[in-house]
């Protein structure tokens, strides 16, 4: 099972070299790692965290797709935020 906690300890390390990520980057990431979530859950935990402002997420729309208005989510960590909200957790 993968916790929230978990989730915001890979997503600092993940943050440290990828400013701006979508939700499937990150799941890539976590697969690689060796973790078993599903993208629904690993979306989910990013959309968690972008509520208690962890995470800012801005949509875009995506180039080649004339006619239609196709939008992706881009997050972007807020990695001072994160080490204080582990912190206050007791994970760091």
């Amino acid at each position: 099972m993968l916790l929230l906690e978990d989730v915001a300890e890979l997503l600092l390390q993940y943050s440290r070299r990828s400013a701006g990520f979508t939700a499937e980057d990150f799941y890539v990431y976590l697969r690689n790692r060796g973790y078993r979530a599903s993208f629904r859950t690993v979306e989910a935990k990013l959309r968690r965290l972008a509520q208690l402002g962890l995470v800012r997420r801005t949509k875009v729309p995506v180039d080649g797709a004339p006619g239609l208005r196709v939008l992706r989510t881009i997050y972007f960590a807020n990695p001072r935020l994160i080490e204080a909200w582990l912190r206050l957790r007791g994970r760091l």
